[in-house]
């Protein structure tokens, strides 16, 4: 299982979140001198950035970052998707606030959707 890291194919350099011995890269454009030739994949670690990419943020075993998910939500519904993801990996954070944090975000958005439909049948 991949947390935080990625891989580097040794041949093409080229790097991917897929765990597969075949680099998914030269495979395809079949860049290889030797057609049949199989590529193997290092795992490489990168360097920390707390600022940009926060490790409780990049941790997803598929390599995914939370920013590139949550970004096309509503706000509340986003920052408990944020929560939720970081639950039990941001160092000093205990998992239980996180959990409590997104489900207020949660009642903040049911509110906000209550407070909608309300304005709504006050229209119709």
């Amino acid at each position: 299982m991949m947390f935080g890291g990625f891989y580097i194919c040794r041949h093409c350099g080229k790097s991917t979140s897929n765990q597969s011995a075949f680099c998914e890269y030269c495979h395809q454009d079949n860049n290889s001198p030797d057609k049949t030739q199989v590529h193997i994949i290092e795992l490489k670690e990168p360097k920390p950035d707390p600022i940009n990419h926060p490790s409780h943020y990049t941790s997803h075993p598929k390599g995914y970052e939370c920013i590139d998910v949550i970004q096309w939500f509503p706000y509340n519904i986003a920052s408990a998707m944020k929560y939720l993801w970081r639950a039990g990996l941001k160092p000093g954070n205990p998992v239980v606030q996180d959990l409590k944090k997104a489900i207020k975000f949660l009642e903040f958005e049911i509110k906000r959707q209550e407070e909608l439909e309300k304005k709504n049948e006050k229209k119709a």
